[in-house]
């Protein structure tokens, strides 16, 4: 077996180191192809690029395939001696199976003999053992109750002994007394008859005993003879034993030489299967082998007809391409010269609406401006300003002060710097400011109208929602109580009549804040870009103060005004599933898809109110 192994191994490692080798030139091969055959595409590739002539190349494909064809037949033959080996090796590992499975038949047929034999033998002894044992306890038995008998006989021999001798008593006291001498006579006689009785008796128990010490001899002797052959037979029964043990190790030496036996059949069939799985694997590659260079063969006829055929419709394409090339010149011209012309259409389109809106809204001013009387005018010497502004803005500065004994906030409008789109602002502001009253609207107290600087009074809050921010963030329920604060406000002024008012710059700077109670409240602020808009652009311009809100509310959770190129990113950060909900509606792309204000009051209103369910909770949850 060791040498059948040895072999094996020898004739395998030939095998496994050819193979890699094999796989290899294989690769090599394949690559080789594909260069030939990208090569062969390139030039096709740069001629139609550079609208050359394409320079035929058969000449040296012929070459190519010819050296390819040596080289596989090579391989191929190589392949043939290789399976040859492989076979023959085979061959000499199955006659080498065989013997060891001969081998192995006859160990398996010596061991169950030898099973067959220890049992039989086992049998026998136990057999015997058996016997001499019942034997035995029924002589014993026997001596027992000899011995028992035996007993019995020596005490009535005892008797009579004792009776004897009690009467010879009496004979010798009967000599003695003559005067019963008769009746001692009498007794005698009756005595020697019941002595003669009493001796005859006892010649026969005395023969019996003798007979008795003579069986209990015998029994003595064969009791011995017994225990020799218990001891002979108990002596066999030890060596069966110890014969018995070393046909078990034999046995187990038998089996574990049969598993090693196993075990290396096994092995040799494992090494078996693998040599014929590689050779399988060989004679597969050798058909994919001639496989592949047929389908070469058939490749390159191909590609020649191929060949020629592309260079003819290359060409036709080409002269193609050259018209179609003059006639997109020629269309792209049309075209642009068409798109210019509608660009500058939609320039003059574009500023005439402009104006327009422009116009429009002038003259809605202008007609609310006659409908409404002039009483927020106020003197100028009943405004008392700080030195100091808080706030500077493009449009002037912005100062604490008094108006009749209270504290107000004065917009004060450089009036050297107020261009009249700036003056057009302003006066808007003040027509919309003192117009409309809510209490999340900045309260418009009154503004000058004379020939110095335009002074425009409001109440004075506490700070406003972008200082807050910078300090510190904001708690749930004070985000959800600001929001809706701007929000009804928004929607009041999205709901005036006749025309809807747009806030046009809702930011922190523009929400101001109070404290009511222990929380702030939101206060918005007029400023000059809102505007009366017309019925047929309310939904589009309503949407643009419901995106800005979106943004402000997002910001109220992050902390700052997010940017509008990463607004997507921004809501991700809001950490309320409603809110992160109403803010991506609130920034659709289409105006008409976003929600209107009222909308967004009901779903900050249902919000708060869940709130105030948990706090509620919260609070009866602590009492108990």
């Amino acid at each position: 077996i060791d040498a059948a192994s040895s072999i094996a191994t020898t004739n395998d490692v030939p095998s496994r180191s050819e193979q890699p080798k094999l796989k290899d030139q294989t690769k090599a091969l394949d690559s080789t192809i594909v260069t030939r055959s990208r090569r062969r595409k390139s030039p096709e590739v740069v001629n139609s690029k550079t609208e050359e002539p394409v320079p035929s190349c058969e000449e040296p494909v012929k070459p190519d395939i010819l050296r390819h064809h040596k080289e596989i037949e090579s391989h191929i033959t190589l392949l043939d001696q290789h399976s040859k080996e492989q076979r023959e090796n085979l061959q000499q590992h199955q006659r080498l199976l065989r013997e060891v499975e001969e081998e192995k038949e006859r160990n398996l047929r010596r061991v169950r003999d030898s099973e067959i034999s220890y049992s039989a033998d086992k049998e026998r002894f136990l057999e015997r053992i058996r016997v001499l044992e019942v034997d035995l306890r029924d002589k014993d038995q026997a001596l027992t109750q000899q011995s028992v008998n035996l007993s019995l006989a020596n005490e009535e021999l005892e008797k009579e002994r004792a009776s004897v001798s009690r009467l010879q008593n009496e004979i010798e006291k009967g000599r003695e007394a003559n005067s019963v001498l008769p009746v001692l006579d009498s007794n005698l006689r009756r005595l020697q008859s019941e002595l003669q009785d009493t001796q005859a008796v006892r010649n026969m128990l005395e023969q019996q005993l003798s007979e008795k010490e003579v069986n209990f001899r015998a029994l003595q002797a064969n009791l011995g003879e017994e225990q020799q052959e218990r001891q002979r037979l108990e002596e066999e029964l030890l060596q069966s034993r110890r014969t018995c043990t070393e046909l078990e190790r034999g046995l187990e030496n038998e089996r574990l030489l049969s598993q090693s036996n196993q075990q290396a059949a096994q092995t040799k069939e494992e090494t078996i299967r693998e040599q014929m799985r590689q050779l399988e694997q060989e004679r597969e590659l050798k058909l994919g082998l001639e496989e592949r260079v047929r389908g070469l063969q058939t490749e390159v006829d191909e590609e020649r007809i191929r060949r020629v055929t592309t260079e003819r419709e290359l060409l036709e394409e080409r002269k193609i391409l050259q018209q179609n090339r003059e006639n997109l010149e020629r269309e792209r011209e049309t075209y642009g010269q068409r798109i210019r012309e509608s660009e500058r259409t939609l320039v003059d389109s574009e500023r005439r609406l402009g104006e327009l809106q422009s116009v429009v809204a002038d003259e809605a001013l202008a007609e609310y401006g006659r409908l409404e009387p002039r009483d927020w005018i106020i003197q100028r010497d009943e405004v008392i300003m700080s030195k100091i502004p808080f706030r500077v803005g493009v449009w002037g500065k912005e100062y604490q002060g008094k108006f009749r004994g209270c504290q107000v906030a004065v917009k004060r409008f450089d009036n050297r710097f107020l261009t009249p789109r700036l003056r057009r602002l302003f006066e808007q502001e003040i027509s919309i400011a003192s117009r409309y009253r809510h209490p999340n609207l900045l309260q418009f107290m009154g503004a000058t109208n004379d020939h110095g600087d335009d002074l425009l009074v409001t109440e004075l809050l506490d700070t406003n929602l972008r200082k807050v921010l910078g300090q510190r963030s904001l708690h749930h329920e004070e985000i959800v109580c600001l929001a809706l604060d701007v929000a009804t406000a928004l929607n009041y002024l999205h709901l005036n009549k006749p025309f809807p008012i747009i806030h046009g710059d809702i930011n922190f700077s523009n929400v101001y804040l109070w404290r009511r109670d222990d929380r702030w409240r939101a206060k918005l602020s007029y400023c000059g870009a809102a505007n009366f808009i017309q019925l047929q652009f309310m939904m589009s311009c309503r949407g643009v103060d419901v995106y800005s809100f979106g943004l402000l509310l997002c910001g109220m959770f992050i902390g700052d005004s997010p940017n509008r190129q990463r607004v997507q990113e921004k809501i991700g950060l809001v950490t309320n599933d409603v809110l992160r909900e109403l803010v991506m509606r609130c920034v659709m792309i289409a105006p008409d898809a976003r929600p209107t204000m009222n909308d967004v009051i009901t779903v900050l209103k249902q919000e708060a109110e869940t709130l105030r369910l948990l706090t509620l909770r919260g609070r009866t949850g602590s009492l108990f």
